[in-house]
């Protein structure tokens, strides 16, 4: 079952969506409730892989910047790769084979997500950073 559904339409077909999508694929396949869309912290996660991008940095924060007084909790996963592709499957793969970032993916813990992605030059090459950002609300 692919959750589209909880997206607003015009975000659809965005590779954050699908990268959702993946995400509720996975959790559902491990009996969790589906994320829904956040735009809130897809905006959060947009601005952190541009920030990523403009910095030359790849890594995470000591402080999510997502509204802390919607959130009594926040997770983030991270992913950088060369190119200026989505690759939506190869990431939702990695992060299930990496046990922190499947926690993250999978805990029932949280409830909202949103993702973004950035193209740019990472040390003089094209590269893409995807940032997921999990919440839950207060």
């Amino acid at each position: 079952m692919v959750v589209l559904a909880l997206l607003p339409a015009a975000a659809a077909a965005s590779p954050g969506s699908r990268l959702l999508s993946g995400i509720n694929q996975a959790r559902q396949a491990n009996g969790l409730p589906a994320l829904r869309y956040s735009p809130n912290l897809s905006a959060s996660a947009g601005r952190y892989s541009r920030y990523m991008v403009a910095h030359n940095y790849f890594g995470h924060l000591s402080r999510i910047h997502a509204s802390w007084s919607r959130w009594s909790w926040l997770g983030e996963n991270l992913a950088m790769y060369p190119g200026w592709g989505t690759h939506v499957g190869s990431i939702v793969r990695s992060w299930l084979n990496s046990p922190p970032h499947r926690q993250v993916m999978l805990s029932a813990r949280y409830r909202f997500a949103g993702a973004g992605y950035a193209h740019g030059r990472m040390g003089g090459r094209r590269a893409t950073t995807v940032t997921l950002q999990v919440g839950r609300a207060k």
